[in-house]
């Protein structure tokens, strides 16, 4: 189920270039893909959102993600998905801009690595 960086980034790279949400999350795979990030993240999409996981995922997936989803007002959603039940999971919404700066944050929270570059 999970695929390699640069088949995540051609999938951005089909998608409309002019809605900035959709950019946003296309330049967040981007810099995965870039950076050492690549090593200890491991990804899929499902229509346009970016799935994101700290170990390969087979189908079905059942095991803790989080999720980066393109909104129409432009804003990105970042959502972890650790419960089924949608009031405890942690969210956050920003503009398209601040993906990566999300992300990194996201991270470092949760200890996925040690220390960012």
């Amino acid at each position: 189920m999970t695929k390699d960086w640069t088949s995540i980034v051609a999938r951005y790279a089909e998608a409309p270039t002019y809605d900035a949400s959709i950019n946003g999350v296309a330049a967040l795979a981007r810099h995965i893909r870039e950076t050492s990030l690549s090593s200890g993240l491991f990804g899929w999409t499902s229509m346009l959102d970016l799935c994101i996981t700290q170990t390969e995922a087979l189908n079905p997936y059942d095991g803790p993600y989080l999720r980066v989803s393109p909104l129409p007002d432009g804003m990105v959603e970042f959502r972890y998905f650790d419960t089924r039940i949608a009031e405890q999971q942690w969210q956050r919404k920003v503009p398209a801009a601040e993906c990566v700066a999300r992300l990194r944050g996201f991270l470092a929270q949760l200890h996925w690595f040690g220390e960012l570059e």
